[in-house]
């Protein structure tokens, strides 16, 4: 079996997304979405992976944290990528 795991970076918690279209009160903080990718990551079963609202541009102030945090949470999947599943 094969994982795609796909994350969009409006779930994280507003405070880390400022500029959020919809932002989220109370979701899970970036530290949690790392901790929870790793795990994924780890089972050795992801094929692929994509994260959306990396860039939103609506002239609020924030495109830099967003930024920076979502470049967070794609190297935390990105470091902890020990393999490519193989069809058996």
């Amino acid at each position: 079996d094969f994982l795609v795991l796909h994350i969009d970076q409006d779930i994280i918690d507003s405070r880390y997304i400022p500029n959020s279209w919809t932002p989220v009160n109370g979701g899970p903080d970036r530290e949690t979405i790392m901790r929870n990718v790793k795990i994924v990551m780890d089972t050795g079963k992801v094929a692929a992976m994509s994260m959306v609202s990396v860039t939103f541009i609506n002239n609020k102030p924030g495109q830099e944290e967003r930024t920076i945090n979502a470049m967070r949470v794609i190297g935390a999947c990105l470091e902890n990528w020990k393999q490519f599943p193989t069809a058996e």
